[in-house]
């Protein structure tokens, strides 16, 4: 056997028993040693017992791996390698299985977020502004969006898309300050831009609101800022989906 021949053997069996002694390591602790109630913290535990399993097996391995020679080394890294190409083939597996089983989940928690529509008009114009007006209605699907050069974009919401989380994450924000503030921006100053929304609650009733923004109360209410800002990130990753 040459000398870069048995050098792949050995590596190969190494990395074989590693895989080994992390399955045995994050067998073995998930059996024996995490607490019950360990929650979130259970899978964590029972991973680092399958480090030090890894390291172990991984170190035992080197032994055989530095000093054995000819067949016997070939007979005892053999089925120390299979085993090892099973193990991480099962691993590849069930995380793919386990992506798929959470992508499956969010994507039914999305689809069954309450209907709800946004709409904002700048009434003042200002260089490198994202549009002049976008509206967005989850429940028709749509959205469409006036530019600051007299171009239009419409185009689909999808179902599951993230954008609609993105939305109503920020304007469960504003309507917190509407419930506590029905008037947050007052009409001091001259609005820069009008927000208006509302919510179809499943269960409760729906939620609207419709606020004159000002400069002022943007640098006063971030919950008015952030929902602007939301709105001008979901159109940039809306944008390719324009008719």
């Amino acid at each position: 056997m040459s000398i870069r021949y048995r050098g792949l053997w050995a590596f190969f069996f190494v990395i074989g028993a590693m895989l080994c002694g992390l399955a045995a390591g994050t067998a073995v602790g998930g059996a024996w040693f995490v607490p019950a109630g360990s929650g979130l913290a259970g899978p964590l535990i029972a991973l680092g017992y399958g480090i030090v399993g890894a390291a172990l097996a991984g170190g035992a391995a080197l032994i055989p791996a530095l000093k054995m020679r000819g067949p016997g080394f070939v007979y005892l890294a053999a089925p120390v390698i299979v085993a090892g190409i099973v193990i991480a083939g099962g691993v590849a597996w069930k995380v793919s299985q386990s992506n798929a089983e959470r992508d499956a989940y969010l994507d039914r928690q999305r689809a069954a977020l309450p209907p709800f529509s946004l709409e904002i008009d700048y009434l003042a114009e200002w260089e490198d502004m994202p549009f002049i007006a976008f509206s967005f209605d989850s429940e028709a699907g749509a959205f469409s969006v006036k530019r600051a050069d007299g171009t239009a974009c419409k185009g689909a919401i999808e179902p599951t898309g993230e954008e609609k989380v993105t939305l109503l994450a920020a304007m469960r924000h504003v309507e917190v300050l509407l419930a506590t503030d029905a008037n947050p921006c007052g009409a001091q100053e001259t609005p820069m831009a009008r927000l208006a929304f509302r919510i179809t609650e499943h269960t409760a009733p729906s939620t609207s609101g419709e606020i004159g923004v000002t400069l002022a109360c943007m640098q006063r209410h971030a919950e008015i800022a952030d929902l602007l800002g939301s709105a001008e990130a979901v159109y940039r990753q809306l944008s390719d989906r324009c008719e």
